[in-house]
């Protein structure tokens, strides 16, 4: 479990989300990913304990979301799926 976690935290982009796409050069974090990484992140805490290099990873990725509102995109502002 312990290399899922070192490469999601090393596949961490520089705004502070992830993509699914960046190993194809998306260099823009993807909002479902990132949603999906924090997730299994915070699970792998409650199962482990906390770690500091997993919680700073969690808090750049909570800060991503909150720069995009949580549901616009960055690009353009709009909703992301308005249905």
């Amino acid at each position: 479990m312990q290399g899922i976690v070192d490469r999601l935290l090393n596949e961490q982009l520089t705004d502070g989300g992830w993509n699914c796409e960046a190993e194809n050069g998306s260099t823009r974090s993807s909002f479902n990913t990132t949603i999906d990484v924090l997730e299994g992140l915070l699970e792998h805490e409650r199962a482990t304990g906390e770690s500091a290099d997993v919680a700073e990873a969690r808090h750049h990725g909570a800060e991503y979301l909150l720069k995009r509102g949580m549901l616009r995109r960055l690009s353009t502002g709009e909703l992301i799926d308005p249905s």
